[in-house]
């Protein structure tokens, strides 16, 4: 038998995370059949957070199941339920350990005589519904489960490249920035190979952090590229560190001492507020689900999406060259479209009308109505007719803006669609 997860649960699952410590408390404390022990905590929780990512019905049923199962094994005649909560942080995965530690198993047996029974396929589908997993521990003394279910990741707001050779020696500061702060860390060994994918992807990374030798070998170099830069070292009394104490102020350094936390904290912190400061955050932080989305979709579009946005929010009402951008943005769409199978017709970049009609039978009436405006007025404006004069007279200020909100209408659609 097949576990099936109804629509809103799959809609749950990717838009929502379930805080387990919360859930178990408000779920399973004061019940009148058995005892609850206070949850024991993994110490890297501060870390990873205490959200699962599984819908929070099925999680229900999930523990319904197994706390029923080891409440009734036949060896218990006093019931304690103990829940366990730690990281898994090879597999980014909680592990979930529910007991029965009202009495030990009889002298001769142990946990391996415990079974689900007929609800097996039920748990065993769940869990592997959300790439998760389960256990019946054999050595255990007291009836016993173990769930394996993902950590919810919040969305990735800021993208780092990382210059270092020893970065594989790092991998849990890696995960901490991630769940922590929200920023992925991409990392490179030497630091051709870090200046090579910055050349090709400048627009995609907010800072970098780079180890004190390729800093000092290609100081003008980073200074030249406008990333905000952070020089990581672990060596305390490096001759580096006496160059930067000297010539740097120690403005930029950062020196990796016992005190990991101290060191991760104080690091992503500065990262976070640097890449706060920039020019353009303002606007991506306004409109972060649809740029982060082009962000990683298409770094042209982004790039072309942040430009719009940026004539819109600084409030030029005149500026007709806006269409042209919008025009493209709204092809790069049509193209997606194909991609992906959702739109039949191919897009020739001639055929924009008969594209947008497609799509529009396709989408609710408000993205409809974004479609057939936009196309209008984009092939008008771009082509220096009426819409063009309009605007540049400053006959129609509001134009610009009612644009930019019909190009976010069909976006905002795409992404949750």
């Amino acid at each position: 038998m097949m576990y099936m997860t109804n629509k809103k649960n799959l809609h749950e699952e990717a838009t929502k995370a379930t805080d387990i410590v919360e859930f178990i408390n408000s779920h399973y404390s004061g019940n009148s059949e058995y005892e609850v022990d206070e949850p024991e905590l993994d110490e890297l929780l501060a870390v990873y957070g205490k959200n699962v990512q599984i819908a929070k019905d099925d999680l229900q049923r999930l523990f319904d199941i197994i706390v029923n199962k080891v409440v009734k094994h036949d060896c218990t005649d006093s019931n304690i339920i103990s829940f366990g909560i730690t990281v898994d942080e090879k597999r980014d995965l909680f592990q979930i350990g529910v007991s029965n530690t009202g009495n030990p198993y009889p002298k001769g047996l142990d946990n391996r005589d415990f079974e689900l029974g007929e609800e097996d396929c039920i748990v065993k589908s769940i869990v592997e519904h959300y790439n998760g997993c389960y256990e019946i521990p054999n050595a255990e003394i007291y009836p016993t489960v173990r769930l394996f279910l993902p950590i919810y990741t919040e969305e990735i707001k800021y993208h780092v490249l990382w210059i270092d050779e020893n970065w594989d020696s790092m991998t849990s500061f890696q995960k901490h920035c991630r769940f922590k702060y929200k920023m992925e860390l991409h990392p490179f060994e030497t630091e051709q190979a870090g200046f090579d994918e910055y050349d090709k992807h400048r627009d995609f990374y907010d800072a970098v952090i780079l180890d004190a030798k390729v800093f000092l070998n290609r100081v003008s170099d980073i200074k030249s590229k406008g990333l905000p830069y952070f020089i990581s070292t672990r060596q305390q009394d490096s001759f580096e560190q006496k160059i930067f104490m000297i010539y740097y102020h120690d403005q930029h350094l950062y020196v990796k001492s016992n005190d990991e936390d101290k060191f991760e904290k104080r690091l992503c912190e500065d990262i976070i507020k640097a890449i706060e400061a920039a020019p353009d955050r303002k606007i991506i932080n306004k409109y972060p689900e649809i740029l982060e989305w082009l962000k990683t979709t298409d770094i042209n579009t982004y790039k072309d999406m942040l430009d719009i946005l940026k004539i819109h929010e600084n409030g030029d009402t005149t500026n007709a060259d806006i269409f042209n951008k919008i025009r493209k943005v709204l092809e790069w769409t049509m193209r997606f479209c194909n991609k992906t199978g959702f739109l039949q017709t191919k897009f020739t970049g001639c055929n924009l009308g008969d594209c947008s009609k497609e799509l529009g039978t396709k989408s609710p009436v408000h993205v409809q109505r974004s479609c057939h405006s936009i196309v209008f007025v984009c092939n008008d404006g771009s082509h220096n007719n009426t819409v063009d004069f309009l605007v540049k007279a400053g006959k129609a200020p509001y134009l610009i803006r009612s644009t930019v909100f019909e190009l976010l209408n069909i976006l905002y659609w795409m992404i949750n669609k």
